[in-house]
């Protein structure tokens, strides 16, 4: 988790977006999840509409890539917490629906995944595999992909790479399924 405002008492204010940034490609490298925690909405603790700074904010995160954003205040505590969730979910969808667009001209570099870089693990065939399926469904624009797993570990493989299209997993276990 990249939370802004610990690592802004760390590091100059005006490092913070860089590391971010950093921090966040190396996340997605390593085939981890980041999550990126500030106050993206801090104005709809009391007023009902976000700033251009705020939605700009979301749509930086939104653009590296980040697995998850964090709203804190704005809804333990706020005026408008449905309203500031609301505000963030159109400024995210907004965001990713243009890089799937940019993605459309080149569908391999719009992958997360490094594909040069060799895999240090025994699941290098299924993470190939993974990153070839997400690379072909980016190229003809297909409309799902689709995942059969026993354990749920090559849906997660292929989620890891963000395809354009939706991914539907398919597993025999609850168990599976709730991963």
């Amino acid at each position: 988790m990249i939370a802004r405002g610990d690592l802004g008492t760390s590091i100059a204010f005006e490092k913070v977006p860089l590391w971010q940034e950093r921090i966040t490609k190396l996340c997605r490298e390593c085939g981890k999840p980041v999550l990126v925690s500030t106050h993206f909405l801090d104005s709809m603790v009391a007023y009902p509409t976000p700033t251009r700074a705020e939605i700009t904010d979301i749509f930086e995160a939104v653009r590296q890539k980040a697995d998850a954003l964090v709203l804190t205040t704005e809804t333990a505590s706020g005026r408008y917490p449905y309203k500031a969730l609301n505000a963030m979910h159109v400024a995210a969808k907004r965001m990713e629906s243009k890089a799937q667009e940019s993605a459309e001209i080149d569908p391999i570099a719009a992958l997360s995944m490094p594909l040069d870089k060799p895999f240090q693990s025994v699941l290098r065939v299924a993470e190939n595999i993974a990153n070839s399926a997400s690379i072909i469904a980016n190229q003809q624009l297909a409309k799902a992909i689709v995942v059969f797993t026993q354990k749920g570990l090559m849906a997660s493989l292929v989620s890891r790479n963000r395809p354009n299209a939706p991914i539907l997993a398919f597993a025999p276990t609850a168990e599976a399924r709730e991963k």
